[in-house]
């Protein structure tokens, strides 16, 4: 079983729909309970979240009904200090379009929701045990039915 990186301390997940914020959240705690988690899907204080929580790793859904996750994504490498956090894109969606636009906007994995809660366990276990401790050794994967894909 892949154990999870400990150099992740601090998910951020940008995401509109309540439900899915605490499943997400709780999923990350069976996985690995010193992680602490945050979600939000208030547009105006995205960035300023951000600021006071000074996350490792940020999830993205890139559907959100205000605001695409694409604008969020492109917001937070345009702002110096978040320049280099990974940035995940998690959605429901499957679009090759929109999979290679993501990619090219900097996001350093596309995870599709997956449909069960052990699911999504499986596929938070095998993203968070990525070297995150040198995330650009890390390749470009699109992470499907618990399956990486090398982009």
């Amino acid at each position: 079983m892949n154990e999870p990186n400990e150099a992740i301390s601090r998910i951020f997940l940008i995401e509109d729909d309540v439900d899915d914020c605490e499943i997400f959240l709780q999923a990350i705690k069976e996985i690995a309970p010193h992680i602490e988690g945050v979600c939000t899907s208030d547009d105006d204080k995205v960035l300023h979240t951000m600021d006071k929580f000074q996350p490792n790793l940020v999830f993205i859904n890139l559907h959100l009904p205000h605001n695409p996750g694409i604008d969020k994504l492109m917001a937070i490498h345009a702002h110096p200090p978040f320049r280099n956090i990974p940035v995940i894109i998690y959605t429901s969606w499957h679009n090759e379009a929109e999979i290679a636009g993501a990619i090219a906007a900097g996001a350093k994995l596309y995870v599709e929701k997956p449909a069960s809660y052990s699911s999504l366990v499986a596929h938070l276990r095998t993203v968070l045990s990525l070297p995150w401790h040198t995330p650009e050794a890390i390749p470009t994967m699109h992470l499907k039915d618990g399956v990486p894909k090398t982009l």
